[in-house]
């Protein structure tokens, strides 16, 4: 399995690139897209570039630390990001995504997620961890999907957040 691109039934995933930005923006600076994620509301121009920047160089780090653009496979729009990012507060990787608003409700991010979590499998992880606001439901609904387990409540980030693991070990194909 290569890394730098993936696909699944309706998506691409690939490498961000300069020419994503105004599309990232677009997703960045949504206040619902926002809502429950770290950091303070909509992304100003200067952050989405600065988030741009470094999911471009989330594949020259050392842990496995791959975040995609995800590209629609019927219109070559990108509509998301989805990877498998190291958390350094718990030495751990988890999945995560994140979607333009008008995707919403149809199944892109449980696709996103399953993919990653292959993903995560074939890097041969051990154990991934995901974080959902504690308001934020479909997340939580996508995560369950995954098969992952409900740990426990944290604040992380300056929020409040349900924390989950997810053994890998022995799934490697």
């Amino acid at each position: 399995m290569g890394y730098l691109v993936l696909e699944s039934k309706r998506l691409i995933y690939r490498q961000f690139t300069d020419n994503d930005y105004l599309e990232l923006h677009e997703i960045m600076s949504n206040k619902n897209v926002r809502k429950y994620l770290p950091g303070n509301g909509s992304f100003s121009e200067k952050q989405s570039l600065a988030c741009l920047n470094s999911f471009k160089d989330s594949f020259k780090i050392e842990k496995p630390n791959l975040i995609y653009a995800v590209i629609l496979k019927d219109t070559n729009k990108l509509i998301g990001y989805a990877g498998v990012a190291y958390v350094k507060e718990f030495n751990f990787n988890e999945i995560l995504y994140g979607f333009n608003e008008d995707y919403w409700g149809k199944g892109y991010a449980s696709e996103s997620a399953f993919t990653m979590r292959e993903l995560a499998s074939h890097l041969k992880l051990e154990k991934i961890i995901a974080f959902t606001d504690i308001n934020n439901q479909p997340s939580e609904k996508v995560i369950l999907k995954l098969g992952y387990k409900y740990i426990k409540t944290i604040d992380l980030w300056g929020l409040t957040l349900k924390y989950y693991e997810l053994i890998l070990k022995g799934e490697q194909k």
